[in-house]
């Protein structure tokens, strides 16, 4: 690797260790501090961010960004994550903006990689720490219109790309598990695991002889991710 680019590779994962061991060894966590970090939290506030500086240029008759939300995880994700971090993915993708995202480990990021496919972006899973400056300067920052122009390796990447590699599996909204089949509620569409007479999240009420009609039908067969 070119001398100055190994420096530069090694500053930016001195300093992400810095910042998780920093976060891991605080002496008093605030009561109620989950395990895993709030990734949709995060994502929510770049994108009022971004929306707030449209809405400056939009006053000064300025075009708007093309701004892009990056993504660098390097912990477990975990399932009651799924509303809020869809909600901010439906909310990326009515702005028009791309979300990137690297995942480091041997594990896959499935939100991550959701968000990065729902909206255009590019994913990638980082084993090896001395990877991330090349991957960050190679495929991550040429924006979307330069990548259709690049001929970068094999990765997920959303707008019409193969989903052989996405992980579509949802949380259910009651327990918060993550499911292969469940229930949609058809006004809310709201997921459960487990069928009932009112839907919390909406307040509507099932027919259930209708329910009890449609659970006869044979379950279909899922395609394999």
């Amino acid at each position: 690797m070119y001398l100055p680019f190994a420096n530069v590779d090694r500053t930016a994962v001195n300093g992400l260790k810095n910042l998780v061991k920093s976060v891991m060894e605080s002496p008093n966590p605030p009561k109620g501090t989950p395990e895993t970090v709030s990734m949709a939290s995060a994502v929510s506030k770049a994108l009022c961010h971004i929306n707030k500086c449209n809405r400056q240029r939009e006053s000064a008759f300025q075009q708007p960004l093309q701004a892009r939300v990056m993504i660098v995880s390097i912990s477990k994700e975990s399932a009651t994550q799924y509303v809020p971090m869809m909600n901010a993915i439906f909310c990326a993708q009515k702005m028009g903006t791309v979300i990137d995202g690297v995942h480091f480990g041997n594990m896959e990021a499935t939100f991550v990689a959701q968000a990065c496919y729902l909206t255009g972006g590019l994913y990638r899973r980082i084993r090896k720490p001395e990877e991330l400056l090349t991957r960050l300067i190679y495929l991550f920052l040429p924006d979307r219109h330069a990548r259709q122009h690049l001929q970068a390796p094999k990765v997920l990447q959303g707008n019409g790309a193969s989903q052989v590699n996405v992980n579509f599996q949802a949380t259910c909204f009651c327990h918060r598990k993550v499911i292969d089949q469940g229930y949609v509620c058809s006004v809310c569409l709201s997921i459960f695991c487990e069928k009932l007479a009112e839907c919390p999240t909406c307040g509507i009420t099932y027919d259930e002889q209708a329910m009890d009609e449609t659970s006869d039908y044979p379950a279909p067969e899922l395609p394999s991710y």
